[in-house]
């Protein structure tokens, strides 16, 4: 399904440019802190894994927050975004300042790069996990906490504004970095998408995992994305429908 909204971006560039519209629809289904089967690191309650949103117009697409330090209401309205990939991450919310410390950084420091490449593999863990069980709830929560350490340390060891990483939280980045270093995750790298917000809010990741559309899809898709294209390149302009945004919920602390 993510290839078909690609696709048009392909076919018709000036009218898509680089942002897209996404509207959540409901929040991560694990709660990362306040129950004793489900404690993680943070000292207030924290929703992990896979968001719920429409994207595009394609609905049930699942979203994973990289970003600790910001609140994002769900459901929401439309909010616009841009598209980053591995390729091209000029656009990409997080520059500098990554987690220092890990057994494959060797006393230096993480890369914009191999930041957003390590992510790749925490989140290709993290979805490979499936459906929220009670006995995987806790390895969701270590991943995404992993992710947000990686990205928003609070300390040289590893440890994420209010407190350190657990054990397995710390072992799966650890784990992640040197697979990045090693060069023996690339795939991971190119399944990656960032969405970064135009304004405020909080940048997530998605994995294109798609599959390749039959030849005929490929015939219909070009054809709509032409047709789309003709009341844009006319000055003509569209507009994603909306959710009513409830305001009911936030994600992260």
């Amino acid at each position: 399904m993510k290839i078909f909204s690609l696709l048009l971006l392909a076919i018709c560039p000036a009218a898509f440019a680089t942002n897209i519209i996404i509207t959540f629809t409901s929040l991560p289904a694990t709660q990362g802190n306040g129950t004793s089967a489900n404690e993680t690191n943070s000292a207030d309650y924290t929703y992990n894994g896979e968001a719920i949103a429409t994207i595009a117009g394609i609905p049930a697409q699942d979203l994973v927050c990289d970003d600790f330090d910001q609140t994002t209401n769900m459901p929401s309205g439309p909010l616009d975004f841009s598209e980053e990939t591995i390729s091209n991450l000029s656009g990409a919310l997080f520059t500098s300042g990554f987690v220092t410390g890990l057994t494959s950084e060797n006393g230096g420091s993480m890369t914009k790069t191999q930041a957003y490449d390590t992510a790749a593999v925490l989140l290709t863990a993290l979805e490979a996990l499936g459906a929220e069980t009670s006995a995987n709830r806790q390895a969701v929560a270590d991943y995404n906490y992993a992710i947000w350490d990686m990205m928003e340390p609070g300390a040289a060891d590893g440890a994420i504004l209010d407190g350190a990483l657990d054990a397995n939280a710390l072992s799966y980045l650890n784990n992640a970095f040197t697979a990045v270093t090693q060069g023996t995750a690339t795939p991971d790298y190119a399944k990656l998408e960032i969405l970064t917000p135009t304004s405020t809010g909080q940048e997530f990741l998605e994995l294109n995992i798609s599959p390749t559309p039959e030849p005929a899809s490929w015939v219909l898709m070009v054809a709509l994305g032409f047709l789309l294209c003709i009341p844009m390149l006319s000055g003509a302009r569209t507009h994603a429908c909306s959710v009513p945004n409830h305001g009911d919920a936030s994600f992260a602390a």
